[in-house]
C-alpha cells in the first residue's frame, strides 16, 4: 500500500503500527496490550498530553436526552469505581 491512511479503527492503526506501517496516534489504553508486549513504543512523548477521565461530545440538541443522561451517569459511576479502586478519591460514606 502507498500513501497514507486514515481511519478511525483504532484496532486497524494499532494493528499497522505493530507491522511497522507507520505511527497510529491512539489513546494509550488501546495500545496497552503492544506496548506490554514490547511490539509497540511511544513516541513523541515529550508532546503528548495525561489528561485522565472521559470526554463526551454531542449536540446541544441532545442534552435533555434520557439516553444521554443514562449514559453520563455511568460513565460517573465507573470512573469514580476505578478512581476509588486505586486510592485516589475517598468515599463520602
Amino acid at each position: 500500500m502507498r500513501g497514507p491512511l486514515l481511519s478511525n479503527d483504532t484496532e486497524l492503526l494499532v494493528a499497522c503500527a505493530e507491522r511497522d506501517l507507520g505511527l497510529a496516534f491512539v489513546v494509550e489504553s488501546e495500545a496497552r496490550h503492544g506496548l506490554e508486549a514490547g511490539a509497540l513504543e511511544t513516541a513523541l512523548d515529550d508532546f503528548a498530553t495525561n489528561v485522565e477521565g472521559l470526554f463526551l461530545y454531542f449536540p446541544t440538541s441532545a442534552r435533555g436526552s434520557p439516553k444521554l443522561r443514562g449514559l453520563v451517569d455511568c460513565a460517573r459511576e465507573l470512573l469514580a469505581g476505578q478512581k476509588a479502586a486505586k486510592g485516589r478519591i475517598r468515599s463520602k460514606r
